[in-house]
């Protein structure tokens, strides 16, 4: 089975299965938090110490089976959430903004029907007719997505 994992997963499996410790900690940020086994690991020095700890104790292999989106998590946040979904959207469904903004009620859910996912206007669902959008930086985002960023902000005060 094949599955379609986002972009930096895909990455840090990969380096992980090559057991190329360079290219798994290009993975996380300066600030990144990792736990496991019941230890919390802070900041790259400390996460490169246990990469090369836990390849050489476990000389592990990833494997993908599924991958699953839980809502649930972002119910534990803290702060205002803006949710910006893209009517689109060929990576995230319509539905997964709805599951967000159930788990979160409070959150302050945007369509914005013609954006895909990079909030680049899109008149088609197809793959491949939204690449150049993926890759042309010159492509400007939709309209409607500063504005609903700027008015959420604004509200916050």
């Amino acid at each position: 089975m094949t599955i379609k994992l986002p972009q930096i997963i895909e990455r840090y499996v990969d380096a992980s299965n090559r057991h190329d410790q360079k290219s798994i900690l290009s993975c996380f940020s300066d600030d990144a938090v990792v736990h496991d086994e019941a230890e919390t690991l802070n900041g790259k020095k400390t996460i490169e110490d246990w990469i090369t700890k836990t390849i050489a104790k476990y000389k592990f292999h990833f494997n993908p089976l599924s991958i699953k989106q839980d809502a649930a998590e972002i119910a534990k946040v803290k702060v205002p959430v803006l949710i910006i979904q893209g009517g689109r959207d060929i990576q995230i469904s319509e539905g997964d903004a709805q599951a967000l903004k159930a788990a979160r009620p409070a959150a302050k859910l945007v369509i914005i029907p013609a954006a895909n996912h990079v909030f680049r206007a899109a008149t088609t669902d197809d793959r491949m007719a939204q690449v150049k959008l993926y890759t042309d930086p010159t492509i400007p985002v939709v309209p409607e997505l500063v504005p609903a960023i700027v008015d959420w902000v604004g509200r916050l005060r």
